[in-house]
């Protein structure tokens, strides 16, 4: 029908137009709104509508004009402000809208859903602090309503503030027990804090409310592969994805349970399988390189391995430093600062990079974590030394240790990187060398467990008892000592194994006054190191120590499959379980090298 008839059967250009736009007829509706306003200027449900009409027809600048116009009219009006905010988180203009939002709350400061939007807005933009006291705000606000809890929680997990987040997911679920979403976001941040026992059930809990939902058994695969369940975290998965074949997290844990069960290259088909739907998928590359790092594919794999950089797992909010990252072009005449991550064997392990950095340029910066500095400074790798959060110089750019492999092109086991590159100190040395004068020789250290928080804790570290076929039978025909190498006592522990008598431990009195000071020092008096992966190994190889290192059927990327020896560290020999969990098969290879690597004559 045309919009003159319309028109003149309503009475009313203004009506003509509201009835054409319900039929779905905007562009005619339109032309009568215009009709109207000329005829009445003054009419702030006109321009609302004019807005509305022309957000729909794709003109979201005349729509945030109509409004605003809209809103001088009827300046009291809250729903038109919170209508202008909308139209403004569509345009993309956030910060715009915050200011639009809190305008709205000056004269409606009980309007919850202006306080919702403040903080998801606040958390978009990085200002986790302002998304935090508004999601707050919002449950004094609603304190008996889930979604407020909800809010809160996903400003606690912008933080990565794991218990905040499931305290208030836990608070949702418990306010709105049929919300399978709550359930499931509860079970997240459980996993989170690692409890995926209390997580597993908090995703069957959503499961049991809403059978079948993809998001609910992808976490739930989540948790069992944190319970080391990964055939069962693999079912979960599969059945995500046959709900719903594109689900983002699915796909990504698929991905990274076949890496978990030792087939790398199945996993960064999984990866690819993501990629192809989600081609920024940040995790996706990310994991794709540890995969292919797993696999020897080092430029490759050290490649994707820069996507970490763009994780919020690595980094939350803004970076700590303004400089942009260095790309690998010329040093020349520029300052670099060279930053950590991570945790101390990956300090370690990357510094031998140091030297290269040193003939691109003389002004090289190096910030590492301030239990480290002293043991780098006796090393000499760098002249411009400081602890994280130290002021620092200026510098021109930045870039992570664990960036340059792929910044400098030059790979593990090339010429270039020489090792050892660490050394103790000589004093340390001395007195350490002499206080196992009374010990009989050989002499070995030991270290069976590393940082129980580590994610892969449970497959890194063994427990003591597992090493007890060194101490059953003689291993040279005269007695061996072994030094206990734990970064913290150890004590309780050998005297509950019964292994006092076996087992030096000397981790009271060392590395009182810098990380591994006494350890690098006691290890450069030590015949042979045998430990886990953890930092001891790290730094075993960095001072050219020989060492054997027992590690688990699927181990961190930077070891690779299959090989016993290993690009890192010529001095280290790698033993590996050759079933998942089931550490005899590397202590009995421990064993047999023993009287091969230690002199014992």
């Amino acid at each position: 029908m045309p919009a003159d008839s319309i028109a003149g059967e309503t009475g009313s250009a203004f009506d003509a137009a509201v009835a054409l736009h319900r039929a779905g007829q905007d562009r005619d509706a339109l032309a009568l709104c215009e009709t109207a306003l000329v005829a009445e200027p003054a009419r702030g449900e006109a321009w609302q509508l004019k807005a509305v009409l022309l957000s729909r027809l794709a003109d979201s600048d005349g729509a945030s004009a109509a409004l605003a116009r809209a809103i001088a009219l009827d300046p009291e009006n809250h729903d038109l402000r919170f209508q202008d905010a909308s139209l403004l988180i569509h345009l993309e203009r956030k910060a715009e809208a915050i200011v639009a939002l809190e305008e709205l709350l000056s004269i409606a400061p009980d309007r919850a859903d202006a306080v919702k939007l403040i903080a998801a807005l606040k958390r978009d933009l990085g200002d986790v602090a302002g998304a935090i006291a508004a999601a707050n705000a919002l449950v004094q606000l609603r304190p008996d309503d889930a979604a407020a809890w909800i809010s809160l929680g996903w400003a606690h997990y912008a933080v990565q503030d794991w218990p905040q987040t499931e305290a208030a997911f836990r608070r949702a679920a418990a306010l709105d027990p049929a919300s399978a979403m709550a359930h499931r976001l509860h079970a997240m941040a459980l996993v989170h804090c690692g409890d995926p026992a209390r997580g597993l059930a908090a995703a069957d809990r959503a499961l049991a409310l809403d059978p079948g939902n993809a998001d609910a058994e992808d976490m739930r695969a989540t948790a069992l592969r944190d319970l080391g369940r990964i055939g069962d975290a693999m079912a979960a998965a599969d059945r995500a994805l046959a709900r719903d074949p594109a689900h983002r997290g699915a796909l990504m844990r698929r991905g990274l349970l076949l890496h978990d069960g030792g087939d790398p290259e199945a996993a960064c088909i999984a990866y690819d399988r993501l990629l192809a739907l989600d081609p920024g998928h940040v995790d996706a590359h990310w994991n794709r390189g540890a995969a292919l790092l797993a696999l020897g594919r080092l430029r490759e794999g050290f490649a994707e391995y820069e996507w970490r950089l763009r994780s919020t797992l690595f980094y939350r909010g803004k970076p700590r430093h303004a400089q942009p990252r260095w790309d690998g072009s010329p040093l020349a005449g520029r300052a670099i600062l060279i930053h950590a991550e991570q945790g101390f064997g990956d300090t370690i392990q990357f510094l031998r990079y140091l030297p290269l950095l040193a003939a691109m340029t003389d002004r090289v910066f190096l910030e590492v974590p301030p239990p480290l500095k002293p043991l780098v400074a006796q090393s000499g790798l760098a002249r411009d030394l400081f602890g994280t959060g130290e002021t620092l110089p200026d510098f021109d750019c930045r870039a992570s240790l664990m960036s340059l492999p792929h910044l400098t092109g030059v790979m593990p086991g090339e010429a270039q990187l020489p090792a050892p590159y660490l050394r103790a100190e000589p004093r340390r040395i001395a007195q350490w060398r002499a206080r196992l004068e009374r010990y009989p020789g050989p002499r070995i250290g030991l270290c069976w467990r590393g940082n129980p928080l580590h994610t892969r804790d449970r497959d890194r570290s063994l427990p003591l008892d597992a090493l007890r076929p060194l101490f059953d039978r003689p291993l040279f025909d005269r007695p061996a000592t072994f030094i206990g190498l734990q970064q913290a006592d150890a004590s309780p522990e050998i005297e509950a194994a019964g292994l006092a008598s076996r087992i030096v431990d000397m981790a009271a009195d060392m590395d009182r006054d810098g990380a591994f000071l006494d350890t690098a020092a006691l290890m450069m008096s030590l015949d042979l190191v045998v430990t886990v992966d953890t930092a001891i190994a790290h730094l075993a190889g960095a001072l050219g120590r020989p060492a054997l290192l027992l590690l688990h059927k699927n181990p961190d990327f930077r070891w690779m499959l299959g090989r016993s020896d290993t690009l890192w560290y010529p001095s280290l020999t790698v033993l590996r379980q050759q079933r998942a969990g089931d550490w005899s098969d590397p202590v009995a290879a421990v064993s047999a090298a023993i009287p091969r690597l230690v002199p014992h004559g």
